[in-house]
């Protein structure tokens, strides 16, 4: 069972809403209970409720069209759980220049794959991650977890490809 403790990580996740001015963001989350007040924090600052891919969420039949509303402008906020949205989801990259890690995975891959939802070709802005990290939480050994695996993994690639030329 969890306990609420504040409403950190909505209102920052809100404050970066709003500092965007509208332009789409996809906004992280992990627990149903991270989903639900992210729902109500984002709903105060934009009027509607946003979208989510995930557990309950947009089924695979209407992300297509959830895709075209957020390539219009339409939708500009989509909460997605990482696991969820990390591979297989293309063309978010036309309208979207900004991830929000409200939860942070441990898994550096989906911490990759997600990120790579916009960053990739046919993008034509910086795009902006923004980690939110709470004192006094594992938040900071998370992500530090998360850039040593990275950074690992990059490690043996650059050895098999050293390898592989001969080298």
């Amino acid at each position: 069972k969890w306990q609420h403790i504040h409403e950190a990580k909505t209102e920052a996740v809100c404050d970066l809403l709003e500092e965007l001015s509208g332009e789409a963001a996809l906004i992280t989350y992990d627990f149903m209970h991270d989903l639900e007040r992210l729902k109500h924090g984002i709903k105060k600052v934009t009027g509607k409720e946003p979208p989510h891919i995930g557990r309950g969420g947009v089924s695979p039949a209407k992300l297509p069209q959830l895709i075209r509303e957020w390539n219009r402008g339409e939708v500009t906020e989509i909460l997605v759980q990482p696991q969820s949205a990390s591979l297989g989801i293309d063309g978010l990259q036309k309208a979207g220049r900004a991830v929000i890690w409200a939860s942070l995975t441990y898994n550096a891959e989906d911490y990759d794959q997600l990120t790579r939802r916009l960053r990739r070709s046919g993008q034509e802005e910086r795009v902006l991650v923004a980690n939110i990290i709470a004192r006094k939480t594992v938040d900071r050994a998370v992500i530090a977890s998360v850039r040593r695996k990275d950074q690992d993994q990059n490690t043996f690639f650059m050895a098999l490809k050293e390898y592989w030329s001969g080298n």
